[in-house]
C-alpha cells in the first residue's frame, strides 16, 4: 500500500529536481514541481505484474507453452518497453498508461508466442497463420453484451390492454 512506501514520487522527483526514474508497486498522483523556475508535471508510473501477467498467460495457454523459460519474460518485458511512447517518457511515465492495457496484453502475446513458436516451445500444432488475429479473437471482452433487445416491441394492443386495466 503507498502508506507503507519507503519513498513517494513527489520526494523523488523533488530530491533529484526530476532527474530520477520512479516506478513503485503502490499508485501515486500526479506531482507538479518547479524545477529551474519552470512548472514541471511527472506522472509515477506503478510497477506490478498488471502490464506483464495478462499476455504471457494469454499467449502460454493459447498456444501452450511448454516449459515457460525466464527468457519469455525478458520477451515480455522488452515488449513493454517498446508500448512506451515519447508521450508518456515526457512526463516521467515508464509504463504506457494502465487504460491501454489490452493493447500491450495483445502485444505482448503476440510477440512472446512468436518466439516460442520460433523456438519449438508451443505444443498448439499447427501454428495459427496470423498469430494476432488467432489471440485477440480468443481474448476475454470484458464488456457487458445484454442478451435482449433495449426496446422490445411489443405486439399491437397489448400496451392498451394493460393501460385500460389500470
Amino acid at each position: 500500500p503507498t502508506s507503507k512506501s519507503e519513498c513517494t514520487a513527489e520526494r523523488a522527483y523533488r530530491i533529484t529536481e526530476g532527474r530520477c526514474v520512479f516506478a513503485s508497486g503502490s499508485p501515486f498522483n500526479d506531482v507538479a514541481l518547479k524545477i529551474s523556475g519552470m512548472e514541471v508535471h511527472f506522472q509515477p508510473g506503478q510497477c506490478n505484474n498488471s502490464y506483464i501477467f495478462p499476455g504471457m498467460g494469454l499467449a502460454i495457454t493459447l498456444c501452450q507453452i511448454r516449459p515457460v523459460l525466464q527468457e519469455l519474460f525478458v520477451i515480455a518485458a522488452e515488449c513493454l518497453a517498446d508500448q512506451v511512447e515519447e508521450k508518456d517518457l515526457n512526463v516521467g511515465r515508464v509504463f504506457p498508461p494502465l487504460k491501454n492495457i489490452r493493447n500491450v496484453s495483445l502485444a505482448i502475446a503476440v510477440r512472446v508466442a512468436e518466439y516460442a513458436y520460433s523456438k519449438g516451445l508451443c505444443n498448439r500444432k499447427p501454428q495459427p497463420e496470423d498469430i494476432e488475429l488467432y489471440l485477440s479473437k480468443k481474448m476475454y471482452d470484458p464488456n457487458y453484451i445484454p442478451c435482449m433487445p433495449e426496446v422490445y416491441d411489443w405486439p399491437p394492443g397489448v400496451i392498451d390492454t394493460i393501460s385500460s386495466e389500470l
